[in-house]
């Protein structure tokens, strides 16, 4: 597995890769919202497994 890193806070969504501190990517958020879902997938035509993290337990 590849790990990955998702982190929104401060009105900002942000990515990046297992153990980098350092985002892949980063955007934006215009106005404070709750987010209740977020959706992954792997490439194009590509097949995968995804395991998670629950980080708040």
């Amino acid at each position: 597995y590849r790990e990955f890193w998702i982190a929104v806070d401060h009105n900002e969504v942000r990515a990046g890769k297992g153990g980098e501190w350092e985002p892949l990517m980063q955007a934006p958020i215009p106005e404070p919202f709750e987010i209740t879902h977020y959706g992954y997938s792997t490439g194009w035509g590509a097949t995968g497994w995804w395991k998670f993290l629950n980080d708040r337990d």
